[in-house]
């Protein structure tokens, strides 16, 4: 079978053009390919004389500094940021990383606190003489949080959070201004898009109390569309104290993933994660089971008595989870 890309005739001596005597089409074919070969040959020579100008110009140098050839100085310093731009990555998504794994092994101990009262997992109580100190002073910091957060939700009630509710251009700046964090939604009743947004707000407003969410018609709010230079919809507007911090136009950076013509389509936690990065609220993606054993020694111990209660778990399984525990400690 022929690779990709390549012809085959009946034999060898068919995909030659035989040169026929007394000119004609042959004749001219010939010709040009001459002049094909002769541009080429014209075209490396320049290359070339335009290289040694270069290589002569900085003081006649024997230094090589053509982009073409794996010596020369201009060829390496390409190479050298191709690699720092690499490492770069690489670095970045190492510290991603790391703080995932704080934020998963965070949790995990945080929710064992909670449901059982104590903290079993070696990596936060290895090494503490006095262990029934360090938990009373875990429990009266997390109990002193948990007054101070339910004092702040219920002021935050009392100021219209907790719900989704439209506001009017008349309101709109008692509203923004009266919290801390609060973002607007800016929409057109007639926009599909724009209702996809009502429904995630919707569901999102009783679980951050911490910010206002409000909804606004464009139509009738045109001095704060032009003001804020509302433009597409949906945008939602996100403001700190009155100022206007970040802006979410349409579904940008909600939609990854999802197939073409499947963006109204995003989940909940999508927009969850955009309204957190942008520092209105308070939210952290909640550990799956793979992370847990991924990042705390309890949960790759879990996994393994789970596996053993299955009769899931083999000899060649075993060592791999010992592998696994072995990096985590």
């Amino acid at each position: 079978m022929p690779a990709s890309g390549q012809h085959i005739c009946g034999n060898k001596a068919s995909i030659f053009t035989p040169v026929m005597p007394g000119g004609g089409a042959a004749d001219e074919e010939q010709a040009s390919i001459q002049e094909a070969m002769s541009a080429e040959v014209d075209k490396r020579m320049n290359n070339a004389l335009n290289d040694l100008k270069v290589k002569y110009e900085g003081g006649g140098s024997n230094e090589e500094t053509s982009v073409h050839g794996p010596n020369g100085a201009a060829y390496q310093q390409k190479q050298r940021a191709i690699d720092d731009a690499q490492k770069a990555e690489r670095v970045a998504a190492a510290r991603a990383e790391a703080e995932r794994g704080e934020a998963v092994r965070r949790q995990d101990a945080q929710a064992r606190l909670d449901d059982e009262g104590f903290d079993s997992d070696e990596e936060y109580m290895d090494g503490l003489q006095d262990a029934d100190t360090v938990l009373r002073e875990l429990r009266e910091k997390r109990l002193a949080q948990m007054k101070q957060a339910q004092a702040e939700k219920l002021e935050n009630l009392g100021k219209g959070h907790g719900r989704y509710h439209e506001i009017c251009q008349d309101d709109f700046l008692n509203d923004v201004l009266k919290s801390r964090h609060t973002l607007v939604h800016f929409y057109h009743r007639d926009f599909e898009n724009c209702k996809v947004m009502h429904h995630h707000l919707e569901k999102l407003a009783p679980r951050h109390v911490e910010c206002k969410m409000m909804k606004l018609d464009a139509d009738k709010a045109p001095f704060f569309v032009q003001k804020l230079q509302v433009q597409v919809m949906p945008t939602v507007v996100i403001f700190k104290d009155g100022v206007a911090t970040a802006r979410l136009v349409g579904f940008d950076g909600l939609t990854e993933g999802l197939a073409p013509g499947k963006e109204n389509e995003f989940r909940t936690d999508a927009l969850e994660s955009w309204l957190a990065r942008a520092g209105c609220i308070e939210y952290e993606a909640t550990a799956t089971e793979a992370e847990i054993k991924k990042f705390t020694l309890a949960g790759a111990r879990a996994a393994q008595m789970r596996g053993y209660a299955d009769g899931a778990l083999d000899i060649e399984a075993d060592g791999e989870l010992d592998d696994i525990l072995r990096d985590d400690e």
